[in-house]
């Protein structure tokens, strides 16, 4: 079997396994919480900037939404191609904080599964999130 099609199995057996981890990731920090109904301290949160234009800052969060794109005022303002103007928007809510592609033509991703645009989908403690080709933030709870 050549190298590529190792890499092939390697990538689909990612995207089929993903959904698992994000049901178990999601499972345990209700768990580790005291279970479904916890609520969460608004304001709690941050995104750990690992690659692109902010790497190495972070951004706080605090309730409400968070536009994310090119123009200038955009709650989190990334100057790089492959970010579209309105790219997608951060909801922080009691359970957590939820994103949402806003029809980007590169995309945004939370690990490998590759968001749906105008849906917004949660985000687990500890996942990366992709907006565009070249940037990405790791959501963490500010302590």
């Amino acid at each position: 079997m050549s190298g590529y099609g190792i890499l092939n199995i390697c990538f689909m057996l990612g995207i089929l396994l993903f959904p698992l981890r994000l049901l178990f990731a999601l499972i345990a920090d209700a768990r580790r919480k005291g279970g479904y109904s916890h609520r969460i301290p608004m304001g709690k949160f941050m995104l750990q900037w690992l690659s692109g234009p902010p790497a190495g800052s972070i951004s706080f969060l605090s309730a409400g939404q968070h536009s994310v794109g090119r123009l200038p005022g955009s709650s989190i303002f990334i100057r790089e191609s492959t970010i579209s103007k309105e790219h997608a928007v951060l909801i922080v809510k009691r359970d957590g904080v939820y994103v949402m592609d806003l029809g980007s033509r590169n995309g945004t991703r939370i690990e490998t599964m590759v968001l749906e645009p105008g849906k917004a989908m949660k985000v687990p403690r500890g996942f990366r999130i992709f907006f565009g080709r070249e940037t990405a933030a790791r959501l963490e709870e500010a302590s």
